[in-house]
């Protein structure tokens, strides 16, 4: 959720490249079909952790049951 974050933070004035960059990203937001990539991949993103996250508890499991069964 990091790039939502930044994309929704409020803005910051430290110097003309903060502003420029801020511009540019307020463009984009206003971009209803850039911002829906941005969703799909913040959501795509998340999926494959939660993913991740499952196999490796599965996989911590199995290993806990096999080391059950040895001792």
């Amino acid at each position: 959720m990091g790039l939502v974050n930044l994309i929704n933070v409020p803005p910051v004035h430290l110097n003309a490249i903060f502003d420029e960059i801020q511009t540019r990203i307020k463009d984009m937001n206003e971009d209803p079909e850039w911002r829906d990539k941005m969703i799909d991949y913040e959501t795509r993103m998340l999926e494959k952790e939660q993913e991740a996250e499952e196999k490796g508890m599965q996989k911590g499991i199995a290993s806990a049951t096999v080391s059950g069964i040895k001792n």
